[in-house]
């Protein structure tokens, strides 16, 4: 579930069918949209008029959906509020998803990022800039859609035979600039990417030399959300563990260069060692604090497996946790059941977290369900 703060409130997306809903400061439903007959929602992003962008995926391509204010299909977006957009190499007959949305955001001038995956020889990073209306923006990459392939911009003229690249958090820089990062995979291992492009979708050479900086020390790390801070640093969090076992931080300075990093694990129980330990959101506070979501599943029980936790846990500006966090004992703080946290900061001063539940059947299939936890803190 991912969640956005209004006035008064919020508004969450469900996992499933692009169904959003709007609940008030005290969490109670207020509105609903109808579920679409397909497609699967992943993102969230709030304009500045208050009609809602939702990113994800319908029949194997990248989408993004747009709702009014009062949850109806925005008739002047794409096709009767849908936009479907074709990135991968798939034939129409392939049953395997070919590109999807991660995640998605809203410039200051309304045009909107996608940011995601797509399959060309092998699966590349995939970033989108669509105009107000829906349609792609030329001024953006190719009819505005950048494709890139890490494996060979990484391992030159012997890349590895297989490589599966993807973006699972953007952000906007004041200047335009867009921050995302994902993960590069060859074969077993899998490696933490951050990235910077320009506003035209070119990669920034100010950034590391190539606008790419790796992370992680383990081989097996990856991002999943990320953050700019006024200052221009970057905060960015995801795992660098064999298993994701160790949840992970890292700050980086504006040109790219890295910062200070921590790990550490959500479920702090006696026997968490084999407990996956993931940061899947973050929020920046007024004074530097990093506010972490994220959640925790035991790994070798299956009845652990199928009832994982989530979890929030603060950082100073120097990634140091605070481990009397809202008068808990080790710093986390538990939402409740869910294998995936969104936190984010309302208009009142108040932490939103929200959280979807994935269950899995006897065969070990997930399929989540449309439901999830929503609380405040101040």
């Amino acid at each position: 579930m991912d969640v956005v703060a209004e006035d008064g409130g919020i508004v969450a997306v469900l996992d499933a069918n692009f169904r959003v809903t709007r609940l008030s400061k005290l969490g109670a439903v207020l509105s609903q949209s109808a579920a679409l007959p397909v497609g699967r929602a992943i993102a969230l992003a709030r304009q500045a008029d208050g009609k809602l962008i939702v990113a994800g995926q319908i029949e194997g391509e990248m989408a993004a959906v747009r709702y009014l204010s009062d949850l109806t299909l925005d008739s002047s977006f794409g096709t009767g509020g849908l936009v479907k957009l074709k990135l991968s190499k798939l034939d129409a007959a392939s049953q395997s998803i070919g590109s999807q949305a991660n995640d998605v955001l809203v410039q200051a001038d309304g045009k909107i990022v996608l940011g995601g995956s797509a399959v060309q020889e092998d699966t590349d990073l995939a970033l989108v800039r669509l105009q107000d209306n829906g349609t792609p923006d030329p001024t953006f990459g190719k009819d505005g859609a950048v494709i890139t392939d890490l494996k060979n911009l990484i391992y030159g003229s012997q890349p590895p035979r297989v490589s599966s690249d993807e973006i699972f958090g953007i952000a906007l820089q004041p200047d335009g600039k867009i921050v995302a990062v994902g993960q590069n995979s060859t074969g077993p291992s899998y490696v933490a990417k951050l990235l910077r492009y320009l506003p035209d979708g070119k990669l920034d050479p100010s950034f590391s030399e190539d606008g790419i900086v790796s992370a992680g020390s383990t081989g097996y790390s990856f991002f999943r959300a990320v953050a700019v801070q006024p200052d221009g640093q970057i905060v960015a969090g995801g795992t660098d563990a064999r298993f994701s076992t160790l949840a992970f931080l890292q700050k980086f300075a504006a040109d790219g260069a890295a910062g200070p990093s921590v790990t550490f694990k959500l479920n702090k129980a006696e026997n968490s060692v084999n407990y996956e330990s993931l940061v899947d959101s973050l929020a920046l506070q007024s004074n530097g604090d990093v506010i972490v979501g994220g959640h925790a599943y035991a790994l070798l029980d299956p009845a652990l497996f199928a009832a994982p936790q989530t979890f929030l846990a603060r950082f100073s500006a120097a990634l140091v946790q605070d481990t009397g966090f809202a008068g808990t004992a080790d710093g986390n703080v538990l939402i409740g059941a869910g294998s995936q946290a969104s936190v984010v900061n309302s208009p009142d001063s108040r932490l939103v977290a929200a959280t979807s539940q994935t269950l899995y059947d006897t065969e070990g299939k997930a399929s989540v369900e449309n439901r999830g936890t929503v609380r405040f803190y101040r």
